[in-house]
């Protein structure tokens, strides 16, 4: 049976076509990963939206914080365009750089995202999710022998071809 109050649960999602949905990831026994854009009305979405939809991206949180990043001007015209999350806040300085503030939950998802931009992304804050994001970008350079030629660990050869 339904109880009055429906858990948010990949059961209760049956309603939506497989196609309506991508994934759903468990994390701490609570779906962690989901887009339900094309889910006809139903009424575990506020419930779904109050758990996932707080912050960034696939991890669900309840403890959002807002991260402030500065795109470069050459970046900033395809960036403007997207939304990354429907609470978005999004400004142009005048030096044509687009300022984005969004709220997230858990880092994992935006720092990838703020990676992909690199170097053309500054992370204005929190203070954290800067030193978060340099930080892996620090391990990358390590991990790609950039490291004053210690190597990385990984088989190289036939790279400098």
């Amino acid at each position: 049976g339904h109880s009055e109050h429906p858990q948010v649960s990949a059961i209760n999602l049956e309603c939506c076509p497989p196609s309506a949905w991508n994934t759903v990831r468990h994390h701490a026994g609570t779906p962690s990963a989901i887009s339900v854009e094309s889910c006809p009305p139903w009424r575990g979405i506020r419930k779904l939206d109050a758990v996932l939809g707080a912050g960034y991206g696939i991890f669900a949180g309840h403890e959002v914080q807002w991260a402030t990043l500065r795109f470069t001007a050459h970046r900033a015209r395809w960036v403007a365009a997207e939304t990354w999350h429907p609470q978005q806040r999004g400004t142009w300085d005048e030096a044509g750089c687009w300022l984005l503030e969004l709220p997230y939950a858990d880092p994992r998802e935006l720092e990838m995202d703020i990676l992909r931009h690199m170097p053309h992304v500054e992370v204005l804050a929190p203070a954290v999710l800067r030193h978060s994001v340099v930080e892996k970008m620090r391990e990358g350079l390590l991990a790609n022998g950039a490291d004053s030629g210690a190597g990385s660990g990984f088989d190289t050869r036939g790279l400098d071809d």
